[in-house]
C-alpha cells in the first residue's frame, strides 16, 4: 500500500471489540448452545444481532471477573457502558466495519440498513453507518443482563 493509499484508507475497527457466542463458548469450555441460552435468559451481557448473539470483549471480561469473584453479575455499574466500549470507533463506519463489530456478514448489515433497522448516510456517494446509529441499534439489541 502506498503512502497516498494509507492517507485515504478508512480507520480500521479493533479486531477484538466483539466476539460471537462460539468464541465465548470456546473460551469458557462450554457449548455454544449454553452461551446462547445464557444470553437469551440475560445471565450474561449480550446483544442480539439477527439470529446470533454477540458480546463486547470488555463487557464480557468485566462480567467474567464479577462472576468469578462472587459479585452480583447483574450489577450493571460494574460493566462498561456501550459509549465507553465504542468510544474508539470512527464517526462513520463502512458496512464491512459494522459487519466486523456485529460479527455478521456485510450482507446482513446491508439488510439491516435497507430495512431501516440500522441508520445510515451517504458520504461522498458511499453508504456509511454513523457510530451513533450503531450505538442506538446495539442499545435496542441488548439483553436484560
Amino acid at each position: 500500500m502506498t503512502e497516498q493509499d494509507q492517507q485515504h484508507s478508512p480507520p480500521q475497527v479493533a479486531d477484538s471489540l466483539t466476539v460471537d457466542a462460539a468464541t465465548v463458548a470456546k473460551r469458557l469450555s462450554l457449548s455454544p448452545a449454553t452461551i446462547n441460552n445464557w444470553a437469551k435468559a440475560g445471565t450474561m451481557p449480550a446483544y442480539r444481532v439477527g439470529r446470533s448473539w454477540i458480546v463486547f470483549q470488555a463487557e464480557f471480561d468485566a462480567w467474567l471477573e464479577s462472576t468469578s469473584t462472587g459479585a452480583e453479575h447483574n450489577d450493571s455499574e460494574s460493566l462498561p457502558t456501550l459509549q465507553q466500549m465504542t468510544a474508539d470507533l470512527p464517526p462513520f463506519l463502512r458496512l464491512a466495519d459494522v459487519a466486523q463489530v456485529l460479527c455478521v456478514s456485510t450482507a446482513t448489515v446491508t439488510t439491516l440498513v435497507t430495512s431501516r433497522q440500522l441508520g445510515s448516510v451517504d458520504v461522498r456517494s458511499v453508504r456509511r453507518v454513523p457510530a451513533e446509529a450503531l450505538r442506538a441499534y446495539l442499545a435496542g439489541a441488548r439483553n436484560s443482563a
